[in-house]
C-alpha cells in the first residue's frame, strides 16, 4: 500500500474542532515533560485546554483576526498543524518588520518522524515571509 503525499492547506475557523485531537496530544506531552512540572504549576483538564484554546483560535482566524491555520493532511487524515498570528500594529524593534508568533504547532504521535513538523514550519516562514 503508498502513502498519500502530504498536503499543506490553509483553513479557516469553521475547520478549528478537527485541530482538537492535535492540541489534547500536545497538552499530554506538555503535562508529561517531567513530575516537577506538574507539582510546580498544576496543569488544567484537557477539555478545559481546549475549550481556552478553541476561543483563541477563533478569535485569531475571525473576519477581525490576523491568524492563519495551517492543516497537514495525510491519507485523510489532519495529523499536524500550525497557528500562525501577526501582531496588529507591532513592529520588530530591531528591524521595523511586522511580528509574526507561532501560536500553536502540532503533530500526532503516529506521524512525528515523518517531516510534517518541518512541513508545516516551511510553510509557515513563507506566510511570514510574504507577510
Amino acid at each position: 500500500m503508498s502513502v498519500a503525499p502530504l498536503r499543506i492547506v490553509s483553513a479557516g475557523a469553521e475547520r478549528v474542532d478537527e485541530v482538537e485531537p492535535l492540541w489534547l496530544a500536545m497538552h499530554e506531552v506538555h503535562v508529561g515533560a517531567g513530575p516537577q512540572a506538574a507539582e510546580v504549576r498544576p496543569f488544567r483538564a484537557p477539555a478545559e485546554t481546549w475549550r481556552r484554546r478553541r476561543q483563541v483560535y477563533e478569535r485569531l482566524l475571525s473576519d477581525d483576526g490576523d491568524g492563519h491555520l495551517l492543516l497537514a493532511e495525510q491519507d485523510g487524515v489532519i495529523c499536524g498543524y500550525a497557528v500562525l498570528a501577526f501582531s496588529a500594529g507591532q513592529a520588530s524593534i530591531a528591524t521595523g518588520d511586522r511580528v509574526a508568533e507561532l501560536e500553536s504547532l502540532s503533530v500526532l504521535p503516529d506521524f512525528r518522524g515523518r517531516g510534517v513538523g518541518s512541513a508545516l514550519m516551511g510553510e509557515v516562514r513563507a506566510l511570514a515571509t510574504a507577510a
